[in-house]
């Protein structure tokens, strides 16, 4: 285990996501417009308050996932890099006569993760920001191990544009009374109907192989899903709903490996 893994582990470390796209919602219908066209309860939110949430296609496929917090004049989307200029474009399409407005202030700003807490600030004070945490800096394999034997999902890796939510398992993303919004139709007829065909899940890999993205996941001989992530020990798969329960065996390129988390 590296040191910066250890320290991961061990809540020593801080990960600089600053490579994230931030986006600043602002005017006065910013938390209607962004409620509207999000999974979650974002009128709830007060300064201070974050919650993660999905924006999703009118047939309810995802469109990205974002941490959206809440600050006094306006609303801060976090996203991951290679959504950021997705999720502007789909947001405006959208804005027709609401009073809001996105600006794209990833390059003028910071985001450092400690813990569970995110730090966000200008850009020139990211050095000073740093230095008053006094952890270790994470490299990005560091955090990717973490993240998969963890067992976080992650957009773009594990779930993508053709993913429903429920496919994804993080129900915390998802409101079920807070009113309309776009892709919900779908989003209730998946929950009517009580289940998915398919879902992300880990597992626990006896042995430090690293799998290729895509290898077969097997369950009782037949293929039941692909791999989506691997580190050494642990892996992120998509399976059918069968294999879909912590405690159950499969097998990767004929190694063994035990279903641990089902978000």
């Amino acid at each position: 285990m590296t040191p910066g893994l250890l320290a991961l582990h061990e809540n020593r470390a801080y990960l600089d996501l600053s490579n994230r796209g931030r986006i600043r919602v602002t005017g006065e219908d910013r938390a209607r417009l962004i409620h509207a066209l999000s999974t979650n309860h974002i009128q709830s939110l007060r300064p201070g308050g974050i919650l993660y949430a999905f924006f999703l296609t009118a047939q309810g496929r995802i469109v990205a996932d974002s941490w959206i917090s809440c600050f006094d004049d306006y609303l801060l989307l976090d996203v991951e890099p290679e959504s950021r200029e997705t999720v502007l474009k789909h947001i405006n399409h959208y804005i027709i006569a609401d009073d809001a407005a996105l600006e794209d202030i990833t390059s003028d700003t910071y985001c450092i993760l400690a813990g569970t807490e995110r730090h966000y600030g200008p850009i020139h004070s990211k050095p000073d920001a740093i230095e008053r945490l006094g952890r270790t800096e994470a490299t990005s394999q560091d955090a990717h191990t973490f993240r998969v034997a963890s067992y976080r999902p992650r957009f773009g890796e594990d779930f993508n544009s053709t993913t429903l939510p429920q496919e994804t398992g993080l129900t915390s993303a998802l409101h079920f009374s807070k009113g309309c919004y776009l892709g919900q139709e779908i989003v209730e007829r998946i929950r009517s109907r009580g289940h998915v065909n398919k879902k992300l899940v880990g597992l626990r890999v006896s042995g430090p192989e690293l799998f290729q993205v895509g290898s077969k996941v097997l369950y009782n001989g037949e293929e039941t899903g692909h791999i989506t992530s691997s580190a050494p020990g642990a892996a992120i798969a998509m399976v059918r709903i069968q294999a879909a329960t912590p405690g159950t065996s499969v097998q990767i390129d004929a190694i063994n490996a035990e279903v641990t988390a089902v978000s």
